[in-house]
């Protein structure tokens, strides 16, 4: 594109440009959707003429707050008439721009460490019920032959079928929401591998560790007891 020009209309008003220079893609003024198209112009050659205002972005070696009364002594220097707006940091305005995004944020890692310790605590329960019920079959299981070992690897096998099925459900389950989980996503795609992996791995940690308790329960089982309760 070096050399070729575009014209920019706005209303009666029509500008040519040459095109001198390309830049990358830059996300200025929101962090959703798509980056438009945008191209730059020097400060004289807008359609109304040169700009009455500008923005000045400082680069400092120290604490950006400190340098503000030194950089309004530097501008009024040089026109005391100019009227200069509060000056701000960078840090400052990326707060302010993305306090909601960053709440919402907050938001969904409350309610979803919420939701992950309702379904370890709900898996507990289920696991510790049925281990429960089968006192008497594990009793007759280690009267038979077998070991603590093989209990415990029998019940984290059904800990590890919930956890298969679960997967299966969530991971079809966010596809399906893709399109409304898009619009809450900043820098991610809808199904990006690393979070879905992630997200799984956490889940089946929480999981076996939920089932692991039952589990050393029942290798516990005397079965002499349980044989003589039956």
């Amino acid at each position: 594109p070096m050399g070729r020009h575009i014209t920019d209309s706005f209303g009666d008003h029509k500008q040519t440009y040459e095109i001198v220079g390309v830049a990358r893609n830059l996300r200025d003024h929101n962090l959703k959707g798509d980056v438009p198209p945008r191209f730059y112009v020097s400060g004289d050659q807008g359609l109304e003429g040169p700009n009455q205002s500008a923005n000045f972005e400082i680069r400092t070696a120290g604490d950006p707050a400190q340098m503000f009364e030194a950089i309004r002594k530097t501008i009024l220097s040089v026109n005391q008439d100019l009227q200069l707006d509060p000056a701000h940091t960078l840090t400052e305005n990326l707060e302010r721009n993305t306090a909601q995004p960053r709440m919402m944020a907050r938001l969904c890692s409350l309610f979803g460490l919420v939701a992950l310790l309702l379904a370890a605590t709900g898996l507990y329960g289920v696991l510790s019920y049925t281990v429960t019920r089968r006192t008497n079959e594990i009793g007759v299981r280690m009267a038979l032959g077998a070991g603590r070992r093989q209990v415990v690897s029998m019940v984290l096998r059904e800990t590890g079928v919930m956890i298969a099925i679960g997967a299966l459900v969530g991971v079809a389950g966010s596809a399906g929401l893709a399109r409304l989980i898009q619009s809450r996503l900043f820098g991610l795609s809808t199904l990006d591998p690393i979070t879905i992996v992630s997200a799984l791995a956490i889940l089946a940690l929480v999981a076996l560790i939920a089932g692991s308790i039952p589990a050393m329960r029942a290798a516990r089982v005397n079965p002499v007891l349980a044989l003589r309760h039956e």
